[in-house]
């Protein structure tokens, strides 16, 4: 999502989230699709369907993952410190 918003559309989407946490539950669709017409106030209403699309997507595979991550730190803690008692 990152590369496309900067590559076609010029937008650079970083300033949204802290450094290496691009996995940021808390940032909406709205708040990108918000930042994105402040960037180019002429954006067409066709594009902005197509990237709350790819926007929406985008997210719920990074909270997937982010989930993923954090089951698999568990997993590894628990393998290393054995199951709480």
């Amino acid at each position: 999502m990152v590369s496309t918003l900067s590559e076609s559309y010029n937008v650079d989407i970083c300033s949204l989230t802290p450094p290496a946490c691009w996995i940021a539950i808390s940032l909406t669709a709205d708040d990108v699709l918000t930042f994105i017409r402040q960037c180019d106030p002429q954006i067409g209403s066709s594009d902005l369907v197509i990237l709350r699309k790819m926007i929406e997507a985008s997210l719920q595979i990074a909270a997937q993952l982010s989930e993923d991550i954090r089951l698999t730190r568990e997993l590894h803690n628990l393998i290393l410190t054995g199951p709480k008692h």
